[in-house]
């Protein structure tokens, strides 16, 4: 088992608020966290996720004043050994740039076979579906799906 834990604090200059003309702390926060398991080569997964606020970063509109901005974002992934060449691999990521607005974010879906073709050498076919929160003039959501081939080496 891995974990990590992660903390930031940047302290930035202050920013000038339009709405009322007062100088705003513009301070940022970061904070994110690791969880890894891997049994042997028989299979691994993981999860990742981070929050972000950044002080009076968002007006919602001109005639408002700033607000804090936070985000967040999420990634589950993981692999299984099917054979000794062949793996199956999975990838989940969720992310929201601004919790206080609707329809910003998105998430990733990735599921694919490696197939170790030689020594450092993989062939990855897999499928991605890249899903938006934002919907299009007719009210659907708005999605990518594409099928890719990954050729892979490792040093």
């Amino acid at each position: 088992l891995q974990a990590t834990v992660h903390a930031d604090f940047a302290s930035k200059a202050q920013k000038v608020d339009a709405f009322d003309k007062q100088a705003k702390s513009n301070n940022q926060f970061v904070g994110s966290l690791f969880l890894g398991y891997k049994q042997n080569e028989i299979y691994s997964i993981g999860v990742e996720a981070f929050t972000r606020t950044i002080q009076n970063n968002y007006a919602p509109s001109a005639g408002e004043a700033l607000q804090n901005q936070s985000s967040f974002g999420i990634s589950i992934w993981g692999w299984k050994t099917l054979t000794e060449s062949l793996k199956l691999v999975a990838r989940f990521d969720n992310y929201d740039p601004n919790s206080s607005k609707d329809l910003d974010g998105n998430s990733f879906l990735m599921a694919g076979l490696d197939y170790k073709a030689a020594k450092n050498v993989s062939v990855i076919p897999n499928v991605q579906l890249f899903n938006y929160q934002v919907k299009d003039a007719s009210g659907k959501s708005l999605k990518d799906l594409t099928a890719r081939i990954t050729f892979a080496y490792s040093f």
